[in-house]
């Protein structure tokens, strides 16, 4: 049986929204959605709000996966008749479980059950009191075949997917996660045993987000007794450090995840001495849940809180609360999220900044303070000064003007350009009269949609002899190798093609530095080249650097300044990774091609384009009001095959064709009237074509019942239409049509082409 769905999502905008957990919630409401999917953590404090489970109630399904869910919350939304369910897969395997079971209870929440569609074999590992624990294996059927086949089972191939999984003790089909089977605490217990203090140490975790440790003291004490549980973790914490720096980041311990034994509860040993770890955690099952839940809302409670804050020691609090989360890291000025923080992290880091807040004298509303302060803030300068401005009353004044804003984004910008371009190498190349008869490609950023099609041409042009990249290696792809390769060494290239980048826009500037530092080692690695004239280096941007250009404007082939691109993070690194390019090139003389990236449609030969993107959303929502707009303008979209075309054209250009570094505004360079595209849409879907501000008036008018029958149709996407901003600009494209042969035999987008996408969003 099959079953269709209407996915509702956040409207386009720019920067996007970013889905924190009040504006989730918010969208699940408009949007009247009726099965919602989400991780753990947004469950959970959902939970904490009694005004939220009505909404929770309302749906047909509260699914989750990925991590698992804390039993009283579980309890709590079952037992008021919130619909729980959990999906169970993997990678390799997509979605394994049944996705929307008819009942759900409190006993078996929880649980899952395999779809039946797909052949199973249960190994057994282990038992105890509350079922068998098994390893699945996925088997290979004519129905349904794992993606990575590592195991044979049945005489067939299958997949051997490492989990373990608890059978319920008499429902026999029913199955939830509980541990790996690579997991093996028992080398980190050792290192715990290094201290004299600690008689024995056993790792419990699983279930969790976050791992703890039981440990029983050389010299036993009661654990209620506060300041003898303090003192004693205080003694141990130095080798607990030492464990955390062999540990894997998600293994870490805080030191409020340390619990002592009590002297009332012996722990039971094996006849070599070792505690039985199953026996032990059950006895500790009390203690080991009262101290998750107590430390699911705590902070760092023993930093000392100031009785009179000042700058100062307010900046030394936020680098205490940070610091005792993450210790690699290394400046005050570095993202965290770059250094390895994680949400739970965040978390801790955000509450040991309440707690301050809370208990100080000053007047400062908590209840003010966004939940994600700690993502828009990300480093200890910046959590810093915004703590200051809460404790002092500033944040909740009026945020500045823009043009303050654009000041300071744009000096953000050019202090990242100024410390990549500190110190340039001299060139270690030559200029002899030298021709270069093979290439020999370095192409980052080869698993994107871009990406992949660049690799195609590469492999298809008879001058490039190898080419970086991972794939079994068969006929066409015998000159393919893939590189895990150390930018640090020496590695004698005749062109990099640098693709590779982080696509989120909800990240701030800062959160690119690895990307713009990396960028700054790849071109090092060009000036290191024993290439004849140097290698050629080409940068992948985008013509979101033109941000802020005045409408009818067209986009220059040069360099544009800061402003014209601040406003968001994504853009914002694309500028400062160009002027990076450019300055070195200015320098050195280095061959630098910078392709500024348009809206890229389908591939010619398939039509293949993302359906999330506007345009699928637009003629969707066209569908259920009955028409499409007309609009006086034309799209310069281009088929991305033929953008991996144009740049592996650039290949060819000897480099005193052309000045040192280049621009390219890579659009399609015969733009379209919207109007010819859409009328073939119109005519293929059986609906109306009419005027823009008439498809508007028809918008605002049902409003209310399109948000009612369609999640695409939510308030946010109406006001993106609602503004019309729909346009594709101007672009100069002198030196890129002169060095892009291939652009200008290309032809127009054809009604065909918007035929061949609806064909593909399946329309």
């Amino acid at each position: 049986t099959c079953a269709g769905t209407v996915m509702a999502c956040f409207r386009p905008a720019s920067p996007p929204i970013l889905p924190i957990l009040d504006i989730f919630l918010r969208e699940i409401v408009v949007t009247k959605s009726q099965i919602v999917y989400c991780v753990p953590l947004f469950i959970e404090t959902w939970a904490h709000s009694p005004e939220n489970i009505p909404i929770l109630r309302n749906l047909s399904a509260l699914i989750y996966g990925g991590a698992p869910l804390t039993r009283s919350v579980g309890e709590q939304l079952v037992t008021a008749g919130v619909k729980l369910f959990i999906v169970y897969g993997a990678t390799e395997t997509g979605g394994l479980s049944i996705m929307c079971p008819k009942v759900t209870s409190m006993e078996n929440w929880s649980y899952f059950r395999f779809s039946p569609h797909i052949t199973m074999e249960m190994i057994p590992h282990d038992e105890n009191e509350d079922g068998e624990i098994i390893e699945p294996i996925v088997i290979s059927s004519e129905e349904f075949s794992p993606s990575v086949l590592n195991t044979t089972c049945q005489g067939k191939p299958a997949y051997a997917t490492s989990d373990l999984l608890l059978r319920h003790l008499t429902n026999k089909d029913l199955y939830r996660v509980y541990s790996r089977v690579d997991a093996n605490p028992v080398p980190l217990e050792t290192l715990f045993l290094q201290n004299k203090e600690i008689a024995a140490a056993i790792i419990f975790g699983r279930g969790h987000f976050q791992n703890g440790v039981l440990m029983h003291p050389a010299t036993p004490f009661h654990p209620e007794d506060e300041e003898k549980l303090i003192a004693f973790r205080n003694l141990v914490w130095p080798t607990v450090e030492k464990v955390n720096d062999f540990a894997p980041a998600h293994s870490r311990i805080f030191k409020e995840m340390i619990l002592a034994t009590n002297p009332k509860k012996p722990l039971e040993f094996t006849p070599k001495g070792t505690p039985r770890r199953q026996v032990c955690l059950k006895t500790y099952e009390t203690e080991i849940n009262a101290l998750y839940d107590a430390v699911k809302d705590s902070s760092q409670t023993d930093i000392p809180i100031p009785n009179v804050w000042t700058p100062k020691n307010a900046a030394s609090f936020v680098t205490s609360a940070v610091r005792r989360v993450i210790r690699d890291l290394l400046a005050e000025d570095q993202d965290i999220f770059q250094q390895g923080c994680d949400s739970l992290q965040a978390t801790w880091i955000r509450n040991s900044l309440l707690r301050a807040i809370w208990s100080s004298k000053n007047k400062a509303n908590i209840h003010r303070v966004p939940s994600n302060f700690v993502y828009a803030h990300p480093s200890i300068q910046q959590l810093g000064d915004y703590f200051w401005m809460i404790l002092t009353g500033i944040a909740n004044m009026h945020e500045q003007n823009r043009a303050a804003q654009i000041e300071t984004r744009c000096l953000q910008m050019q202090s990242l350009v100024a410390k990549n371009t500190a110190e340039i190498p001299t060139p270690a190349w030559t200029t002899p009269p030298a021709s270069i008869d093979s290439a020999t490609v370095l192409l980052t950023g080869s698993t994107g949609r871009l990406g992949c099609h660049i690799l195609k041409q590469l492999i298809k042009h008879p001058d490039i002899v190898k080419v970086c990249w991972g794939i079994d290696l068969t006929s066409a792809f015998e000159k393919v190798v893939f590189l895990d390769y150390d930018i640090s060494k020496e590695r004698l290239v005749t062109t990099i093609i640098h693709n590779g980048w982080r696509v989120n826009f909800n990240i701030g500037l800062g959160s690119f530095e690895n990307l713009i530092t990396g960028t700054r080692r790849l071109l090092d690695l060009s000036l290191g080249s024993t290439v004849p004239n140097g290698p050629k280096f080409m940068f992948v941007s985008s013509i979101s650097v033109f941000n802020n250009i005045e409408s009818g404007k067209a986009a220059p082939e040069t360099s544009v300044p800061s402003s014209l691109t601040s406003g968001f993070g994504y853009g914002e690194s694309k500028w400062v990774a160009e002027a990076i390019c450019t300055k070195i090139s200015e320098v050195t003389g280095l061959s630098v091609y910078i392709v500024r990236i348009g809206q890229l449609s389908g591939d010619r030969s398939t039509g293949r384009w993302n359906v999330k993107e506007w345009v699928p959303a637009l003629i969707k929502l066209g569908k259920a009001v009955g028409s499409l707009p007309s609009r006086n303008e034309t799209v310069s979209w281009l088929p991305v095959d033929n953008a991996a075309e144009a740049i592996v054209d650039l290949l060819k250009i000897s480099p005193t064709a052309s000045p040192s570094c280049v621009y390219i505004n890579l659009v399609h360079p015969s733009p379209v009237a919207w109007n010819k595209l859409f009328e073939a849409a119109v005519e293929s879907l059986h609906i109306d074509f009419i005027v823009y501000e008439d498809w508007l008036k028809k918008l605002q008018s049902r409003r209310e019942n399109l948000i009612d029958d369609l999640a695409e149709a939510s308030d946010d996407l109406m006001e993106f239409f609602l503004q019309g901003k729909l346009g594709g600009g101007l672009f100069t494209m002198d030196w890129t049509l002169e060095l892009c042969l291939t652009l200008g035999t290309l032809k127009p987008l054809e009604p065909t082409d918007i035929l061949k996408y609806l064909v593909f969003w399946k329309f």
